[in-house]
């Protein structure tokens, strides 16, 4: 069963930095490991030629740049008001030169967390319908679970979370983290498959010449395949024998929803006041492709609360498996 025992939350000067590791505090097992990293961009050869012009044997910037890293650390260390010898659950604060894609992503390799937590945006602020640069570089670079904290609050509470399935056996993955978190937590939980409209991105109405589509009609004939699909995933979902029947109440609440998955997910979180999103990095598990999905980039990008995106485990669909049996 998915627990959170470790956790790494880039830091930079933000308020998103500071939210992201008030999260990181709630969503930790005990004991907690809370790693933080910050990356500094590495010197542009110019200002290299004009602060040392004269230091043949660069000694003299390879000294100014860890005292800039010290700088930053200390200026860090205020502004997320972590002090690492009375605050335990910090496990250590990681500074280094390089650039986000590759250098935090080889810190997440490095630590191997259960988790990472960051700020939605950085500091250049908020941008609707957008991520900071370093939370999209970094979504599309780790095999990680990774959660992106949208607002700033100084003791945040998750009380219910939307997980979107599409009733494969990746979904099964996605149900595990949403659930171990729950139960950490204290949340409530909602399964949510959306079904896809084919007349959703028909804005010429070309299809809708030709093509009927009746929600409730498909929904009804579709029932009992779905809630079979449902308990099924459900059924393979690991649970630890204590939270067996508190798991059960918990995967329970289903719901299926009609239209553009991202944007019929996103609807439905905010109608229920979700006050998380955990999504697949795909949206099938027979993708190979490393890059985020659609469903999962455009959620990321326009949920209105937290996203978890956590990345695929599994290969076959339930579907096929179902029909091969």
């Amino acid at each position: 069963m998915y627990k959170i025992e470790q956790v790494l939350v880039p830091v930079d000067f933000s308020a998103f930095s500071r939210a992201a590791l008030a999260f990181a505090r709630t969503s930790a097992d005990t004991p907690p490991r809370i790693h933080l990293a910050h990356i500094l961009e590495p010197w542009r050869p110019y200002l290299r030629r004009a602060f040392f012009p004269y230091a043949a044997l660069g000694e003299d910037d390879v000294e100014f740049e860890q005292e800039l890293l010290d700088e930053a650390r200390d200026a860090l260390l205020e502004h997320l008001d972590v002090d690492l010898d009375k605050q335990k659950y910090i496990a250590n604060l990681t500074l280094e030169y390089g650039n986000i894609k590759d250098d935090l992503s080889a810190r997440v390799r490095s630590v191997g967390p259960d988790l990472v937590v960051m700020g939605a945006f950085g500091e250049g602020g908020v941008q609707p319908y957008m991520l900071g640069s370093s939370a999209e570089k970094l979504l599309r670079a780790v095999q990680c679970p990774t959660l992106l904290v949208r607002n700033f609050e100084l003791a945040p509470r998750v009380k219910h979370i939307v997980v979107a399935v599409d009733l494969s056996p990746n979904s099964v993955d996605i149900v595990a983290h949403a659930l171990g978190f729950a139960l950490h937590v204290g949340a409530t939980l909602e399964l949510v498959y959306a079904l896809p409209d084919p007349l959703t991105h028909d804005t010429n109405k070309l299809l809708a010449r030709t093509l009927e589509f009746n929600p409730n009609r498909v929904l009804e004939r579709s029932r009992s395949r779905i809630e079979a699909l449902f308990d099924r995933m459900v059924d393979q979902v690991e649970v630890n024998f204590p939270d067996i029947e508190h798991a059960q109440e918990l995967l329970s609440a289903r719901k299926v929803v009609v239209g553009d998955p991202a944007t019929a997910l996103v609807k439905h979180a905010d109608a229920v006041n979700a006050d998380l999103i955990v999504v697949g990095a795909h949206n099938t598990a027979t993708s190979t492709n490393r890059q985020l999905g659609r469903v999962a980039w455009t959620v990321a990008r326009s949920a209105p609360t937290h996203v978890m995106v956590v990345p695929p485990q599994h290969a076959v669909s339930l579907l096929d498996s179902d029909d091969n049996s």
